[in-house]
């Protein structure tokens, strides 16, 4: 795209209502993680009062697991709710460009776009963003206004009336 051009709209994935629901969920599944805690040691508890109903004297409890899931859970959402801040697009009157996720072999990547408006095949409002289909790829973007985005693509895409 040429140097000379008008920036018509600009739109981010940051502090989308994705990434809160998402520590929602995190919030829940720690939860759940010190409720499994809470019955391995209530479990161990029981079996070391009650040892002689065992061959064996049991064995401390083993927390590893559950401290590393919580750990994976954490660094997940925090690097999901980083990638869905960066998700950007900028509407010109020539193009657009930005960061979305395109998918590449198996997992989506965030990855940086420039399109013309002849580039572009298709172009859907998605429930949390859009979808843009091109002759470079298909690309998916989280933003607050899907609605408002592809209003304005859509108003470039479409030849002016005479």
């Amino acid at each position: 795209m040429s140097d000379a051009r008008e920036l018509l709209f600009t739109e981010f994935g940051r502090n989308h209502a994705l990434i809160k629901r998402q520590w929602v969920a995190v919030a829940l599944s720690l939860i759940a993680c010190g409720l499994n805690f809470y019955r391995r040691w209530d479990n161990w508890q029981i079996r070391t009062q009650f040892y002689w109903l065992w061959d064996e004297v049991p064995a401390f409890p083993f927390f590893a697991d559950l401290l590393i899931s919580a750990v994976l859970i954490i660094a997940l959402a925090w690097t999901t709710g980083k990638v869905i801040s960066r998700n950007e697009i900028y509407v010109y009157e020539n193009g657009i460009e930005g960061y979305g996720f395109k998918t590449w072999d198996f997992w989506p990547r965030l990855h940086n776009f420039e399109l013309r408006y002849d580039d572009i095949k298709s172009l859907k409002k998605r429930r949390w963003g859009l979808s843009i289909r091109s002759t470079n790829g298909r690309y998916r973007l989280i933003v607050h206004n899907p609605e408002m985005c592809v209003e304005k693509i859509t108003k470039q895409l479409l030849p002016p009336h005479s």
